[in-house]
């Protein structure tokens, strides 16, 4: 996944805090490794966030977000950088 794309998907982190996944989601990447900014007082960060289909499916911890990884699911270590909710 090119870079470029990996800061796409950061645009709809927003506000959203913890784990939020549906039973049956299923994601195409989950990001790891990343200083993601949430805008959210309770949780002002996060480690990993995963998405599906352009769409955020979970923010949180590492190890929350990727106990959802599915065999089709690409992981993508994003080396510590920064990311914000927003367009980049």
């Amino acid at each position: 996944m090119s870079t470029a794309t990996a800061r796409g998907v950061s645009v709809a982190v927003g506000l959203l805090v913890g784990v939020i996944m549906t039973a049956h989601a299923a994601p195409d990447a989950i990001f790891i490794n990343a200083q993601v900014f949430t805008a959210d007082e309770a949780r002002p960060a996060a480690q990993a966030f995963a998405v599906e289909g352009g769409r955020i499916l979970a923010i949180g911890e590492q190890d929350e977000v990727l106990a959802h990884k599915r065999p089709h699911t690409q992981v993508v270590d994003l080396q510590g950088r920064a990311r914000a909710a927003g367009p980049d």
